[in-house]
């Protein structure tokens, strides 16, 4: 397979990425392997929905969709205090999206993923991941193995800066900037983990 050729797609249903006819792992179930994700072991069902809530409401706000953004705060109204830390943080940040909820993959390495945002802060070009739980240890891996897969995607040198923003219900935010050079080489041990002991299987 070559970059120009190949087909990703995504099944929401069995959150399966697929390469072509290929079954890969997406950036988290690669760091499950050397147990550096650990989110599923204390994230409880409520924990899980109002993620997936939080995500989409500020997914509606970049797109633009004012309405549907006070649709789901008059829904649900405990998710409002992430929506006015995200807005604050956007104002205070000049912080401005150009991908929003990309999918990217590395042939490479034979994986994939959905990275949240990219955009810039002053110029400079950054990939934004979004939380609205607490700081792990993994997050910058996470971003690392972002990065990675869309530089090659893009047939660039790695120009990407890496953070987390993570959101609070009480309206505050806090952004984490990845600096670690070593996060690459982690991700790029723990997917060549993966790939030993999960050789690529076709779908059927």
């Amino acid at each position: 397979m070559t970059t120009g050729t190949v087909k990703l797609t995504f099944d929401e249903a069995t959150h399966t990425y697929r390469l072509g006819e290929v079954i890969v792992p997406s950036v988290t179930q690669v760091l499950s392997t050397i147990g550096l994700y650990k989110g599923k072991a204390f994230m409880t069902p409520e924990h899980a929905e109002r993620g997936t809530r939080v995500h989409f409401l500020t997914e509606l706000h970049d797109l633009g969709f004012s309405d549907d953004v006070q649709h789901m705060l008059n829904l649900y109204p405990h998710i409002a205090g992430y929506h006015k830390a995200y807005v604050k943080f956007l104002k205070e940040s000049g912080f401005k999206p150009s991908l929003i909820e990309k999918r990217i993959y590395s042939l490479t390495h034979m994986y994939a993923g959905t990275l949240d945002r990219v955009g810039n802060f002053n110029g400079d070009p950054h990939i934004l991941d979004i939380k609205s739980g607490v700081l792990q240890e993994n997050d910058a891996i996470q971003t690392a193995g972002y990065s990675i897969a869309l530089s090659e995607m893009e047939g660039i040198k790695n120009i990407y800066n890496r953070c987390a923003l993570y959101l609070k219900q009480d309206g505050r935010y806090k952004l984490i900037r990845h600096i670690r050079i070593q996060d690459k080489a982690v991700f790029l041990q723990a997917i060549d983990k993966y790939n030993r002991q999960h050789p690529s299987t076709p779908h059927a």
